[in-house]
């Protein structure tokens, strides 16, 4: 079945599987003529990853896909801007990609940045789009939070790539319409950097 063939829910699921194969090992070996052959006909991918720019998180390995599988946006801490939003509706709706997913990580650069206060040149204005998901958070802990703790960073990230996720939605009405007519679907998700395993969040 071609990936234009297959539905959103197909896709995700297919996505999944995939990648816990990639976490016990079972993993796709490099072929190059196989990729030069992708290269070199009209691209189909099966669904856009928006992700962060962490050299940990290689998005296409993890979840087992070679090129031209997947359309691949990347963004420390896995926010939502014009750019990004724009690059999506491409893939939405000049490509016709069926699934779009959010994917922060574990121990996340960008999110730690966020919690304490990090004021870099052109950084802090990125860092401020995290702001609404440490918000979040620190009210759903209370009074005492530990924000320099591990778990408090990473329920961070989770809340980051959910709000992402909402955002893209808001932000590009077209979407938004693909959605609510059943034709593509938007999630979000986590990658554990240590399980090598993608949780989807909500």
């Amino acid at each position: 079945m071609s990936n234009r063939e297959k539905n959103p829910e197909e896709i995700l699921k297919g996505l999944m599987e995939a990648n816990k194969d990639y976490a016990v090992g079972n993993r796709i070996e490099i072929d190059a003529k196989r990729d030069a052959a992708c290269s070199a006909r009209p691209q189909f991918p099966e669904a856009v990853i928006v992700s962060c720019l962490d050299s940990r998180v290689p998005v296409e390995q993890i979840f087992n896909k070679c090129v031209s599988d997947l359309f691949v946006a990347r963004v420390a801490g896995n926010v939502m801007n014009e750019d990004i939003v724009g690059s999506l509706e491409f893939a939405v709706l000049v490509n016709g990609v069926k699934l779009v997913m959010v994917l922060g990580h574990t121990s996340c650069g960008a999110v730690q940045g966020c919690c304490n206060g990090v004021e870099l040149g052109s950084l802090t204005q990125l860092l401020n789009k995290i702001k609404p998901a440490f918000e979040a958070v620190k009210l759903e802990y209370g009074e005492g939070a530990d924000i320099e703790s591990a778990e408090f960073i990473n329920r961070v990230g989770e809340k980051n790539a959910e709000l992402a996720a909402e955002q893209l939605l808001k932000s590009s009405p077209l979407i938004a319409e693909q959605v609510a007519a059943g034709k593509v679907k938007v999630v979000s998700g986590i990658y554990d950097l240590e399980s090598q395993l993608v949780s989807l969040i909500g």
